[in-house]
């Protein structure tokens, strides 16, 4: 199902299913304000190719993408690593939305003369207060903060955080990119790698691209075709933690929007069966990747010793320390959170288990 039939799709859901409230105008405003932000950055991306032709022909060497399920600790390295800014090239969550070097400019320009303009501060600051503000502690988001590129594939709705809003037709290419029709994937690849070459341009080429997405376990073969140098850091956490962690959430917010307290067990399975499916597919991408170009982060040493955890990193792939060592001696150490098992969404644990030990390694094994 192409980007455009899923949006127009989960945008029909939210106008005639959802329960109204605050959280349903939210989720129809953001949806709303997609297309013109889509064809602004068209036309962006349209005056960057006149503008600075070198673009197409620019390389990004060697980019370093954090992967894993959702709710095994991405976020957590993902910033952990951001701290090193002498090594790493991050993201935004206001350059992912403006993935265009003509609108990032005029952006920037537009924000030094913020103080100016107090209807653009009161806007920043009320989506600041009404939306990063609610989201899950774990995940602070900010405009300035270092984001990951799901909101970059948005532009695509190349995302499957809104799978639970059309659960109906839930199937593996929400989290499996890798099996879409050549065409389709070729273009979202196309988008992306000129999003990380923009981003280049931007910050100057001294530094490595770092991005990170939950997405990117089902893009690992199209990103590896595309960048044959990337390093990959897997987060991996014992799939059924991870999958009662993110039904947790994606539950909590099928509330916010429906008024029930729980999403019906057929949308719950439907969610697992994706993200299972997309666990068979990483487990054999990941077996053919180079050894000195993948390395998997255990979730549990990273919440019990995260220095530890970056300094093993650093070594693997003959990285210099340099001043992040120092930094990450106040590193914060996560406690995970105690999430009801899947049990209470209605899915069998013992089927559950004997799915999850058939995995191909390394989550067969976890």
């Amino acid at each position: 199902m192409s980007g455009r039939r899923r949006y127009l799709r989960t945008l029909r859901w939210l106008a005639t299913e959802a329960e109204p409230g605050p959280a349903r105008r939210a989720a129809l405003l953001t949806l709303a304000a997609l297309p013109p932000l889509v064809g602004a950055v068209r036309l962006g991306r349209t005056v960057d190719d006149w503008r600075f032709p070198d673009l197409a022909s620019d390389r990004v060497v060697a980019p370093v993408f954090v992967v894993g399920m959702p709710r095994s600790g991405t976020t957590y390295l993902h910033r952990l690593l951001a701290r090193d800014e002498d090594r790493f090239r991050t993201t935004a969550l206001w350059q992912h939305l403006l993935p265009s070097v003509t609108l990032q400019r005029a952006a920037a320009r537009w924000w030094a003369l913020e103080p100016r303009f107090g209807p653009v501060h009161r806007f920043r600051e009320a989506v600041e207060r009404g939306v990063f503000d609610r989201v899950d502690p774990h995940h602070a988001i900010g405009w300035t903060l270092p984001e990951e590129e799901a909101f970059t594939l948005a532009h695509h709705f190349g995302t499957p955080h809104a799978e639970l809003l059309a659960a109906s037709d839930i199937n593996g290419e929400w989290w499996v990119p890798d099996t879409l029709p050549a065409s389709e994937r070729d273009r979202w690849m196309d988008f992306y790698a000129g999003s990380l070459r923009r981003q280049q341009h931007q910050d100057g080429r001294a530094r490595t691209s770092l991005g990170k997405s939950p997405n990117f376990l089902g893009w690992m073969a199209s990103l590896h075709a595309r960048f044959p140098d990337a390093r990959f850091i897997l987060a991996l956490r014992a799939p059924e933690e991870s999958l009662a962690s993110y039904i947790h959430a994606e539950a909590q917010v099928w509330s916010l929007l429906t008024g029930e307290r729980r999403p019906p067990v057929e949308v719950v399975r439907a969610s697992v069966e994706g993200q299972l499916s997309l666990l068979e597919h990483a487990g054999r991408v990941w077996q053919t990747l180079p050894e000195n170009q993948r390395v998997l982060v255990p979730y549990r040493a990273l919440m019990r010793d995260p220095k530890a955890v970056i300094t093993s990193l650093y070594a693997h792939f003959g990285w210099e320390p340099g001043p992040v060592s120092a930094q990450l001696e106040s590193a914060p150490v996560r406690i995970p959170r105690a999430i009801p098992p899947l049990r209470h969404y209605g899915i069998a644990q013992r089927a559950l288990g004997r799915r999850i030990r058939s995995l191909p390694p390394p989550f067969g094994r976890a």
